[in-house]
């Protein structure tokens, strides 16, 4: 069975994000945002807006990989990758009108240290902790 091709946003870091047609598969997604780290990572997926999604690697600050960008007040590291869903939370293309919402939000390059990106990781830590998630 051909599995569908969908139109998401690719952010990697230090660079401008672009639009990029890939198929609709957890494992290709997984190594989009995985790739530069083991197989055994996993994808994190934050909500950034109504039936909008960054996923990224969940491992990447403790793989010291280049923080990217800001989201929700944290700084992701690794590949960042925006995807649209429908109503009922399937990944689907992304419209026209969010694409370039989205490109144009994330156009500028953000670069942070590698204590800046520690700082944040560990300051979301503690407050998951201190939530009672773990």
């Amino acid at each position: 069975m051909k599995r569908k091709k969908i139109t998401a946003l690719i952010i990697e870091p230090r660079k401008h994000p672009k639009m990029l047609k890939l198929v609709n598969d957890r494992e290709v997604i997984r190594n989009v945002v995985c790739k530069d780290s083991s197989l055994f990572s996993d994808m994190r997926v934050t909500q950034i807006d109504e039936n909008i999604y960054a996923v990224s690697n969940r491992d990447a600050e403790l793989l010291q990989l280049k923080g990217n960008r800001k989201i929700c007040d944290k700084i992701i590291a690794g590949t960042i990758l925006i995807l649209e869903t429908d109503k009922n939370g399937i990944v689907v293309d992304m419209t026209n009108s969010k694409s370039q919402k989205y490109l144009d939000l994330f156009w500028d390059v953000e670069t942070y240290t590698d204590e800046e990106v520690n700082i944040s990781f560990w300051n979301d830590f503690e407050e998951t902790i201190t939530k009672g998630y773990y």
